[in-house]
C-alpha cells in the first residue's frame, strides 16, 4: 500500500512540474504583438456601436492579421470620427498591461495648406459589451507636417494612465480616428501591403480575443484533479 501511495505521489509531483513548465512556455508564446488592418467592410454584427456622443463617418471592421475590403481610401472630416472594430469581442477576461500601442496611418495625396499643422488623433479603445460606452486605453495626437505625396505616419499611442487595459468577457477592442482641419484628410486602407493602415498591440498582448493560457490552465487543473482523485482512491483501497 505504501509503495502505491509513494508511486502516485511521484506521479502527481511530475504532473505539477510538467504543468508549471507548460504554463510558462505558453505565456511566452501567447504574449506577442498582433496587427489589425483598417478596412472598408462594415463592423461585425455583434459589435456594440461606440457610444461616444459624436457623429460617425465610419463604423467599419478592422481585420486581425489579414487585409480585407474592396475600398481604397476614405475622407476623414473635421466634424466626424471614424471607428474601426475588431472582428470579435473578448472571449474571457484579459489584459494587455499598461503599454503603448503602435498605429500606422497612411495618408493619401499631399499634406499642404491648412492641413499643415493640423492634428490627427488615434485612440485605442475598449467598448463595454452592452452599452458601447468608450474607455480610451492609449492615444496620440500627431501634428502633420507638409508632404508632397502619400505618407506613412508611424504613431506611438501612449498608455492612458488613468485607466487599465483590462477587458471583461464581451468587451470590444476598437480604434477611433479624428481630425481637426476643415479640409478633409484622406486615409488609405486598401487591402494591399504598402497601401494600408493598421494598428499593432503591445508585445504583452495575451492573445486577444482568447488567450491560449486560459484553456491550458483548465487542462492542467483537470490533470491534477484526476491525479488527486486516483491517489485518494488508492489510499481508500
Amino acid at each position: 500500500m505504501k509503495k502505491n501511495v509513494k508511486l502516485m505521489e511521484g506521479v502527481i509531483f511530475g504532473l505539477l512540474v510538467l504543468a508549471s513548465a507548460s504554463m510558462q512556455v505558453t505565456v511566452v508564446a501567447a504574449e506577442t504583438t498582433q496587427t489589425w488592418f483598417l478596412s472598408s467592410e462594415g463592423k461585425p454584427s455583434g459589435a456594440p456601436t461606440a457610444n461616444d456622443g459624436l457623429t460617425h463617418a465610419k463604423d467599419n471592421l478592422m481585420q486581425k492579421d489579414s487585409r480585407t475590403g474592396t475600398g481604397s481610401y476614405f475622407t476623414l472630416p473635421y466634424d466626424k470620427v471614424a471607428w474601426f472594430y475588431a472582428d470579435t469581442g473578448a472571449e474571457c477576461g484579459l489584459g494587455f498591461g499598461e503599454y503603448s500601442w503602435r498605429a500606422h496611418i497612411r495618408t493619401g495625396e499631399k499634406v499642404d495648406g491648412d492641413e499643415v499643422g493640423s492634428n490627427l488623433t488615434v485612440e485605442i479603445c475598449r467598448l463595454e459589451k452592452d452599452t458601447g460606452n468608450v474607455t480610451v486605453l492609449a492615444s496620440h495626437t500627431e501634428t502633420l507636417t507638409a508632404q508632397e505625396t502619400h505618407f506613412d505616419w508611424n504613431i506611438s499611442c501612449t498608455d492612458n494612465g488613468t485607466t487599465t487595459q483590462d477587458f471583461s468577457t464581451g468587451d470590444w477592442l476598437a480604434v477611433r480616428l479624428s481630425w481637426d482641419c476643415t479640409d478633409g484628410l484622406r486615409v488609405d486602407y486598401k487591402a494591399e501591403a504598402g497601401l494600408d493602415s493598421f494598428i499593432e498591440s503591445p508585445s504583452t498582448d495575451p492573445g486577444y480575443p482568447a488567450p491560449e493560457l486560459h484553456s491550458l490552465v483548465l487542462f492542467s487543473t483537470g490533470l491534477l484533479a484526476l491525479a488527486g482523485y486516483s491517489l485518494l482512491t488508492k489510499r481508500r483501497g
